[in-house]
């Protein structure tokens, strides 16, 4: 529950950003917009205020309309206000209120009556206003733990006594032991009791008092310091003191990113780096070294990289050995790869590994790894899931990092350097975990080979095991900050084999949203790149999906993720394709022959096939079988460069659109082999998760009939195919896939009509529109609108 107050800010402030970001993710947003009472209103409360008829004190109504905007608290307190100077009286002979009205009318009065509380403090004991000062420089109250700190000091010592009378005179209402303004012009009445040029220096002042008590803990640091801040650069002499500050202000810090404050948390750590002595690399040494690590963190959090690199080079440069660099390095790394520069990720990494004592072979040939392979495997084909889940934890720092990099260089290999690597250093992590004992980072190294089981090496339930058993890991070693990895290994790449693709999807989109709160934006975008694409073949709204695309860019734009963004712009140009080509904001054929120059700007392994993936998609969806055809042959995409889930979508797409061809070009009989190995890959997928998979495998099997009827016009394969397409709708039903639905209702459609069913027909090419409406392709309700303009025509014949 937020409050703003529109006439306070402008419509650039971020409260609308995040209002627009929440809609578009279809989060929703209820705005209550309270103005102020009308007239009428006034009236009304000014007649019960006074005990006079509506009638007899409309005059007076109107005029405090008119100076107060309606507003209920302001006009209350006008009326305080004419009662203190005289100018509403009670009338005992009349035994009524009176009032001057010509006198009011020329009251100088401001439209938010801020003078007049103003003017009302003033009048009241200096120990009260000094109270209203005080709190007012903490904001909209304080607890009763602020107030008992400063309770402790002799300037302060009547603070909560005077705190009560302020409660009294109705400046401020008591909220269970604490107490706060009963308006937020009133605490701004109070602030404007301290002259502009002295709230620095009054700020400073009462937190230093708090500095001063014993009775301060943590959940106080962040409140003090930041009254402490405001007079830190005029009022800090002594470097005794510049020190203590600059600590506190690194305390503050860390708990600002720990709640996703990373610009109060910059913030904090800048303020504490200029407060260090210029010799502080060797006064302050361990000390520089974290703060500058965690100046970094926020700064890249915020999307300041300029800064988090200066921050690291910092370090680099000044540490004296190389384990007090490795943090550093493992951040640096980290950044390289963030900007696409996977390869100079992956040399860094290997140095710093040879660093620590270790070798890195330049390549692996198939025997040594299926040897590594098959120990890992031995290891956990032996011991229990609660063994593994209970394993000693690692007690050697050196090892610690050692796991540390060697996933990290993993993930490097992948996308980078040598994806035929990755298996031997996920593994050489994993060896090193099981010699030495578990640490976070081996959920990380064992996510990645259990998600190399299941693509490489096709072992889906060891790997599915794994997985699961990598969740728990993190429970274990509270690993926050390490959910989005493995989220992103395990519903990203292992899950949608046994679990409906939509929870993966969801899944997924946590992991993005933890991504972002624990200030790691290049996993964060990884999680949503994936959840996108579960989405997608999900069947999820077009439209709202494109909105999520256009949200996710705008943040990988902020942290300059030109990764993310060339993967996110595929999704968005084949979206925009399928929801309505004539709109579409990219021209295919210039995104692909933008793709060989991506591979070497990026140097990510594959992207022209994902590339060539998406026209296969788009090619589909458009209508376009021998194109479909044409760029499934051309990608041939591997595991390694779309992942298992999109290859097995990329083949139920080339099977359909070989049939396709197949039916007009009766020559093409390579083609029925193209859809039998798609419906063999399909089926054996379907087995395993018959939720994602069984629609495809029977719509595949419907349309092989419906050629075969096509071809030979064998009865008994008529009635085959109209058992398939029926079984394929309700098992897309029962997925809540909309788009496969309308796809196999209107297959069947076409079928029916080539049999002269036309009424079987209209009602599936009728039912087709509708859920096609519902996905959001204006491109395919298009034609089917066509081709029921078509059927209907033949029926009245």
């Amino acid at each position: 529950i937020g409050c703003f107050r529109e006439n306070g800010i402008g419509s650039e402030h971020p409260i609308y950003q995040l209002m627009e970001n929440m809609n578009m993710n279809n989060i929703p947003v209820q705005s209550l917009g309270l103005s102020g009472v009308n007239r009428n209103e006034l009236n009304c409360m000014t007649s019960d205020a006074l005990c006079i008829l509506p009638r007899h004190c409309k005059d007076l109504s109107d005029i405090i309309h008119s100076k107060t905007k309606g507003d209920p608290y302001f006009a209350l307190e006008m009326l305080r206000a004419l009662v203190d100077r005289g100018l509403l009286q009670f009338n005992f002979p009349k035994r009524r209120w009176t009032w001057n009205q010509a006198n009011i009318m020329y009251l100088d009065v401001t439209s938010n009556v801020l003078h007049l509380l103003k003017s009302k403090m003033m009048s009241m004991p200096n120990q009260m206003q000094t109270a209203l000062k005080v709190c007012s420089c903490f904001g909209s109250g304080v607890d009763n733990l602020l107030v008992g700190c400063l309770s402790e000091f002799e300037e302060y010592s009547s603070l909560r006594g005077e705190l009560d009378q302020a409660v009294e005179e109705g400046f401020m209402e008591k909220v269970g032991e604490g107490y706060k303004f009963v308006h937020d012009r009133v605490k701004e009445a109070a602030y404007s009791l301290i002259e502009e040029k002295d709230r620095n220096g009054y700020h400073y002042q009462v937190g230093m008092v708090l500095l001063r008590s014993p009775n301060v803990d943590d959940s106080l640091v962040s409140i003090m310091i930041d009254q402490i801040n405001h007079g830190v650069g005029e009022s800090v002499q002594s470097e005794k003191d510049r020190i203590l500050i600059a600590e506190l202000n690194y305390k503050a810090g860390g708990t600002a990113m720990a709640h996703s404050g990373f610009v109060k948390a910059f913030s904090y750590f800048e303020t504490a780096k200029s407060l260090l002595p210029e010799d502080h690399w060797t006064s302050q040494y361990y000390f520089s070294i974290r703060l500058f690590l965690s100046l970094s963190n926020a700064a890249f959090a915020c999307g300041y990289g300029n800064l988090a690199d200066e921050a690291l080079n910092a370090i680099l440069r000044e540490a004296k050995c190389l384990e007090d660099k490795l943090d550093a390095y493992y951040f640096m790394n980290n950044l390289l790869f963030h900007r696409g520069q996977a390869k100079a990720a992956f040399t860094k990494c290997t140095e710093v590994l040879s660093g620590l004592g270790e070798t890195i072979p330049t390549e692996m040939d198939s025997k040594e790894l299926n040897d590594t392979m098959k120990k890992v495997m031995n290891f956990f084909t032996n011991i229990s899931d609660d063994e593994l889940l209970h394993y000693r934890e690692c007690d050697s720092r050196l090892h610690f990092y050692l796991m540390q990099f060697y996933q990290q260089l993993g993930w490097f290999a992948f996308f980078g350097q040598s994806p035929s690597m990755q298996s031997y250093l996920f593994c050489r992590s994993v060896e090193i975990a099981i010699r030495v004992g578990f640490c976070k980072y081996t959920a990380v190294s064992m996510i990645s080979v259990a998600a190399l089981l299941c693509g490489k090496f096709k072992d889906i339930s060891n790997g599915y095991r794994l997985g699961r058993i990598c969740l728990s890991l993190l429970t274990r070693f509270n690993a926050t900050s390490l959910l989005p990895t493995v989220y992103l290994g395990f519903y990203g790449m292992i899950a949608f084999n046994s679990e409906p693709i939509m929870h993966c999807a969801d899944q997924l989109h946590m992991g993005f949203q933890i991504g972002m709160s624990v200030g790691e934006p290049t996993i964060a975008l990884l999680n949503g790149l994936h959840y996108i694409q579960k989405s997608f073949v999900g069947g999820r709204n077009l439209v709202a999906l494109s909105k999520e695309i256009d949200y996710q860019l705008e943040i990988s734009e902020t942290h300059d993720d030109n990764r993310s963004k060339r993967f996110l712009g595929l999704f968005k140009e084949t979206l925009c394709q399928i929801i309505d080509k004539n709109k579409a904001r990219a021209d295919t054929t210039t995104l692909s022959e933008g793709a060989g120059a991506l591979d070497e700007e990026m140097k990510i392994e594959g992207f022209s096939e994902v590339v060539f993936f998406h026209r296969v998609i788009q090619s589909y969806w458009l209508g376009y079988a021998d194109r479909c055809h044409y760029f499934a042959q051309k990608s041939a995409p591997g595991e390694a460069a779309v992942g298992r889930l999109l290859k097995l979508i990329a083949s139920f797409y080339h099977g359909l659109a070989a049939l396709q061809i197949l039916r007009k070009k009766k020559s093409k009989v390579e083609m029925k082999e193209i859809a039998r190995a798609s419906l063999k890959a399909l089926t054996a997928a379907s087995d395993l998760s018959p939720i994602n998979f069984k629609n495809k495998a029977e719509l595949l099997e419907a349309e092989l009939h419906r050629t075969e009827v096509v071809l030979r016009g064998n009865e008994e394969e008529k009635m085959h195919a109209r058992k398939m397409y029926a079984k394929s709708v309700c098992s897309a039903e029962a997925a809540k896939f909309d788009h496969e639905k309308a796809l196999a209702l209107e297959l069947a459609a076409h079928f029916y009509e080539e049999n002269g069913e036309l009424s079987n027909a209209l009602r599936n090419f009728s039912e087709a529109k509708l859920h096609y409406t519902l996905w959001g392709s204006k491109v395919r309700v298009a034609q089917i609108e066509v081709a029921i303009a078509r059927t209907e025509t033949r029926l009245t014949r």
